[in-house]
């Protein structure tokens, strides 16, 4: 069985939205009109989504990748291992989780997941097919759930390692807005002062023809060059920032720059940190579920940013591949 997104109108002319599992797309609209709705559309979510997934258009495969929010991810393990404990299948536990999903994209998400498990496929299968709503880590440590019969248990060491990750995220953010926006501010201050305040002095200045110090002429001249050449100075630091973006897509490119970035002295050791952390907490989790070692060293190794770490994590794996210690 699939799930179908529908919408659809009563005898009444009412408006009416929702999912309904059926064999087919027909059964679907079968099953509507038994229930006195006429659809007028009728769609295959889990269809629609490796459609959008494979689609051509870059705007349509960012949509269908889009990782869900930590906190919202965090959230649903904690429920979703809340059920399992109490002796509901994962059957039950998704019928229950889609009723008490708020966000459409995770109801329609856990909707097409139900209708693969139901169609026979493992709950890790039915993830992989949604693998943009759901990062390697999370689908590596449900198969090791599943397998070892822990499940329950899997999704709450799941749902402890997300709610860190979203407390230090929530925790970051705090910490950056104040700054930012004291930033923002006194970059608009300036710019405000470069253009209409400096040119006003300016004036006074050439009416009393006295040579001015050099501080003054400097700030004389980057108050010309903002109001005669600002937005093309705005347009080519724009264009310079999009350059350097694609030019990091260039995996040789990226690596000589993380390279460099970690070879800062305060900057580096922090990312450093950060990626140490980040892969040791999640070799933890994984390790802890039941992973195989080298599989989890695989998937702890994707979730770090420097990619000159990740290729050390890889060469280790495969000197422990080879039988060495880890």
């Amino acid at each position: 069985m699939s799930a179908f997104r529908y919408r659809a109108f009563d005898l009444q002319g009412t408006p009416s939205t929702g999912v309904i599992e059926a064999d087919s797309g027909r059964a679907a609209r079968s099953a509507l009109r038994e229930r006195g709705l006429h659809p007028v559309e009728v769609i295959d979510l889990g269809q629609q989504a490796r459609a959008a997934a494979d689609r051509p258009g870059w705007l349509a495969r960012v949509q269908a990748r889009r990782r869900l929010p930590v906190s919202e991810l965090a959230l649903l393990s904690r429920q979703w291992a809340t059920l399992l404990a109490a002796g509901l299948t994962v059957e039950h536990a998704l019928s229950a989780l889609i009723e008490q999903a708020e966000s459409e994209r995770v109801h329609d998400t856990l909707a097409a997941i139900r209708s693969d498990v139901i169609s026979g496929h493992s709950l890790r299968i039915a993830l992989d097919r949604h693998s943009g709503a759901f990062p390697p880590i999370y689908r590596a440590a449900i198969a090791a759930g599943e397998q070892s019969g822990e499940l329950a248990a899997v999704m709450n060491q799941l749902a402890d390692h997300l709610e860190r990750g979203a407390d230090l995220q929530r925790k970051t953010m705090q910490a950056l807005i104040y700054p930012a926006l004291v930033a923002i501010v006194a970059l608009l201050v300036v710019t405000g002062l470069m253009v209409f305040v400096v040119p006003q002095v300016v004036g006074v200045f050439a009416h009393s023809k006295q040579a001015l110090p050099l501080l003054t002429r400097i700030m004389i001249g980057v108050s010309n060059f903002i109001r005669d050449w600002g937005w093309l100075a705005l347009a080519a630091g724009a264009a310079a920032l999009l350059g350097a973006l694609a030019l990091l897509r260039d995996e040789r490119i990226r690596h000589a720059f993380d390279r460099r970035l970690l070879a800062l002295p305060v900057l580096g050791r922090h990312l450093r940190s950060l990626d140490a952390t980040r892969f040791a907490s999640t070799l933890a989790i994984l390790v802890g579920s039941g992973v195989p070692l080298l599989a989890a060293l695989d998937a702890a190794g994707r979730v770090v940013q420097r990619l000159p770490i990740r290729a050390a994590v890889r060469e280790a794996a495969e000197q422990v591949r080879e039988g060495r210690p880890l």
